[in-house]
């Protein structure tokens, strides 16, 4: 924390929310009646973070101006949804090569899916069917809020798990702290 980078939070905040508030704003005009807008937030935005505290901080913010937006352009007369699909570890990456994203550290994809009740990442094809179903007319009460789509990673008390006796087999500490730092040294 001595050494905060407070640039990483101005950049992280314009991407995930300032962006999205001007984009709401900017393009309501020429949005049909009933349309609807939908953020993408995360599961990072309803915990604190150790080592990405502007993208938590910034993605809790989105949470926030959704339902900000919901209540401003739902009451508008072009009655304008607007809601959030808030993942939780997808899968973009090779498992087994820590290279592959820089999105997930490599420690987070060495246990994540263990921490997740269902046992597995999300395919990106599970996000976009929530996404697809919001834009229906089967979601046309939807409004504000944000749909999890986590696999239940949010409802595990990771202490309580840790009790539970479970242990994380493909967990590796040493070599994800390995990578991670030979990552930030370059």
């Amino acid at each position: 924390m001595d050494d905060y980078d407070i640039s990483e939070w101005d950049r992280v905040f314009a991407v995930n929310v300032t962006a999205p508030l001007l984009l709401s704003v900017g393009l309501k005009s020429i949005l049909n009646p009933n349309a609807v807008i939908i953020n993408m937030v995360s599961t990072d935005g309803q915990k604190g973070s150790f080592s990405s505290i502007s993208y938590a901080a910034s993605k809790a913010a989105l949470i926030n101006l959704t339902d900000s937006l919901a209540i401003n352009l739902g009451y508008d007369e072009k009655k304008i949804r607007v809601t959030a699909v808030c993942p939780g570890w997808v899968k973009t990456f090779d498992e087994n090569d820590p290279a592959s994203s820089e999105m997930v550290p490599f420690i987070s994809r060495s246990t994540g899916s263990q921490l997740c009740p269902l046992g597995r990442f999300a395919e990106p094809k599970e996000i976009a069917n929530v996404v697809s179903f919001l834009l229906s007319d089967k979601a046309s009460f939807i409004s504000g809020g944000f749909i999890p789509v986590h696999g239940g990673y949010s409802s595990v008390s990771f202490d309580l798990y840790a009790e539970s006796g479970r242990n994380f087999d493909g967990y590796h500490p040493e070599e994800a702290v390995r990578i991670q730092k030979e990552k930030m040294s370059q």
